[in-house]
C-alpha cells in the first residue's frame, strides 16, 4: 500500500468513526428526551414500585374487612343455631 493509499484508507476510517460518533450521540439524546435521565427514570421505578405496593395493599385490607364481615354473620347463624331449643 502506497503512502497515499494509507493516508486516505485512514481518512476514511475517521468519517466512518465520526458518523458512528454522532449517531450515537443522537441517539443518546434521543433515548434521554423520551425516558428521561438516570434519576427520573430511578424516581419513576421508585414511585411505580409504591403505587404496586398500595394497591397491593389497599386490596388486601379489603379483603380482610370482607372476612371480618363474614365471619360476624356466621358466628350470628352459629349463635342462632346453639339458641334454639332442640326439635325432637
Amino acid at each position: 500500500m502506497t503512502d497515499e493509499e494509507m493516508a486516505n484508507l485512514l481518512l476514511t476510517l475517521c468519517h466512518q468513526t465520526d458518523k458512528m460518533m454522532c449517531s450515537y450521540i443522537e441517539n443518546l439524546e434521543h433515548r434521554f428526551v423520551t425516558e428521561g435521565g438516570i434519576k427520573e427514570r430511578m424516581y419513576a421505578a421508585r414511585t411505580g414500585y409504591r403505587q404496586e405496593v398500595d394497591a397491593r395493599m389497599r386490596a388486601l385490607e379489603a379483603e380482610n374487612h370482607q372476612l371480618k364481615e363474614k365471619i360476624k354473620q356466621l358466628e350470628q347463624q352459629l349463635g342462632k343455631l346453639l339458641g334454639e331449643p332442640r326439635k325432637a
